[in-house]
């Protein structure tokens, strides 16, 4: 399954995700002076992470002190990585709690008319 996102930097990035839910960044099509550059490091910083999931810098800090998205801290100077799996694992799960989720809903949408 191919998804873009937008870094607010330059045209979309091209970011493939795995049957396993990890993130798997193409270098070859990523313009190399724009996006975030996430290559095949095992550790992402907490803003590429924001950059991959398209959520603000303090929503991605949020998942990690709640322990909703795995990441180990650092030194002492409060700064964060998270594991390339993990943040596969992560989107793994949210697509799954999605699709539980739109379980319990009706195909179509209730006529507000009747």
């Amino acid at each position: 399954m191919d998804a873009g996102y937008d870094t607010g930097r330059g045209p979309l990035s091209p970011v493939k995700i795995a049957r396993n839910g990890n993130v798997l960044t193409d270098n070859e099509t990523l313009n190399q002076s724009e996006g975030p550059q996430v290559g095949n490091e095992r550790f992402l910083k907490l803003t590429d992470v924001s950059d991959i999931l398209n959520i603000s810098a303090s929503q991605t800090y949020a998942l990690v002190r709640t322990g909703d998205l795995k990441g180990i801290q650092i030194g002492g100077r409060n700064q964060w990585r998270v594991e390339r799996a993990a943040l596969g694992e992560y989107i793994a799960e949210a697509y799954r709690k999605s699709a539980e989720s739109l379980k319990d809903l009706p195909a179509v949408s209730p006529d507000p008319n009747q």
